[in-house]
């Protein structure tokens, strides 16, 4: 079989959103690429602006693969929240993730609890 011919299976996005008195959760499972960033952002996006809670928490537990497009996302909703005035965290966080986050430099800019 030729690459050309194989299948283009790209694993689905999965998010939850769960919210309670004074957090909302917004759960993430799968693989953050650019394929599925956009549809992470706009989650994301869509419980800031809606829910206006001052601490969003993004659990990334099962999030296996994070890319470039991924980290973008990341720090583009990271961006957004402090615009309004909203503490975006991220925990639990995926092993991989954690790395792909510390080799970024980027632990601190999401309240990452220490490994």
């Amino acid at each position: 079989m030729d690459i050309a011919d194989m299948p283009d299976v790209c694993p689905p996005l999965h998010v939850d959103v769960r919210r309670t008195a004074s957090v909302t959760t917004v759960v993430i499972a799968g693989e953050v690429d650019q394929v599925t960033s956009a549809e992470m952002s706009k989650a994301v996006a869509g419980v800031l602006q809606e829910d206006r809670n001052s601490h969003v928490v993004l659990d990334l537990g099962n999030v296996t693969f994070l890319d470039s497009s991924g980290i973008r996302a990341l720090v583009i909703c990271r961006g957004d929240a402090e615009q309004l005035g909203i503490r975006l965290e991220i925990r639990p966080v995926h092993d991989r993730v954690r790395r792909v986050l510390h080799v970024c430099g980027l632990e601190d800019l999401f309240h990452l609890p220490a490994a």
